[in-house]
């Protein structure tokens, strides 16, 4: 059995926070990943409310009791190999639409990117999780962000929605198969209804996280996908074997958007520490050639390439 964490190390971790622990990053550099699950550990358990800036400049509210909001207490980023990914992507004047905004990370990471000329189109189910991206997105005078407070569907319709697990309430879901309890029913609607056709046309970047309902929320947009831009490209989480009844798999996404001329490419996006310590560049989507992991992020683009 592993030794508890020594006193002096409770002591960096519980005072000092994120300071201590990019100290142990930069001066031990065999003990970064190591000194990270230790900061990620006692953030968790300690609950602190807090307000940070990320790396991309802006601001965030949190409480470390939510593993994302955790990440951004101590790290500043969120995913780091699809957040350099898309930040390389999305100039000022662009559409950036995020069906799944949660708590508004990669809307206010847009919302920078794309300037006073761009606009970013925030989808999220959850009253809960919407009331915390709009103080999100508020205290950042996010003039640009549209924020739409429905489930995205292939119809409209009135879903239940399953609240997440305590510290993760990113799983939010409309699959009663995950077994969460039942938060709230919420109306569901078609994106095409919306996302006018314009803005559609000028989107640089689609982004789907929505557990598992990713395959019908596309084809809600089935009517606008063949008049996009031709650098439009989509990011999606996917199962290759997906809990519940009706929800996506990666070969449906795969299929629907081949009929519209997009490729798979899959970003790595490892649900560990080492890339938000490691030095290393970030990883570039890499075209699908083989089988997925279980559970996978997918670029889809009209390049037909091998990275993207």
């Amino acid at each position: 059995m592993k030794s508890p964490p020594s006193p002096l190390r409770r002591l960096l971790i519980s005072v000092l926070g994120p300071p201590a622990v990019a100290y142990v990053s930069s001066r031990f550099p065999l003990g970064r990943e190591r000194a990270a699950r230790l900061g990620m550990a006692y953030a968790f358990a300690r609950g602190l409310d807090f307000r940070k800036r990320l790396r991309f400049g802006a601001l965030a509210e949190g409480n470390t009791r939510n593993l994302l909001d955790t990440h951004l207490f101590l790290f500043g980023e969120w995913e780091p190999h699809i957040s350099d990914w898309m930040a390389s992507r999305l100039a000022p004047g662009d559409v950036f639409i995020d069906v799944g905004a949660n708590l508004g990370y990669y809307t206010l990471l847009a919302s920078r990117r794309v300037g006073p000329s761009g606009k970013v189109i925030a989808v999220e189910a959850s009253p809960s999780i919407g009331r915390h991206l709009r103080r999100n997105v508020e205290i950042n005078s996010g003039a640009n962000v549209v924020i739409h407070n429905v489930a995205a569907s292939d119809r409209p319709e009135v879903l239940r929605l399953f609240k997440g697990p305590p510290g993760n309430p990113a799983e939010t879901t409309t699959a009663a198969a995950a077994g969460f309890e039942l938060e709230c029913e919420v109306p569901a609607v078609r994106l095409d209804s919306v996302i006018s056709p314009d803005d559609f046309r000028r989107a640089r970047i689609l982004k789907l996280d929505i557990e598992g309902a990713e395959h019908s929320a596309l084809r809600g947009l089935t009517g606008l996908l063949g008049t996009t831009h031709p650098d439009l490209e989509i990011l999606a989480e996917a199962n290759v074997r997906p809990r519940g009844e009706g929800a996506s798999r990666a070969s449906d996404l795969i299929t629907l958007l081949a009929a519209f001329g997009f490729h798979p490419y899959e970003v790595e996006n490892p649900y560990t520490l080492a890339p938000y310590v490691s030095r290393r560049p970030k990883a570039r989507p890499r075209r699908v050639r083989t089988g997925l992991e279980e559970r996978c992020d997918l670029v889809f683009s009209r390049r037909d390439v091998e990275e993207l």
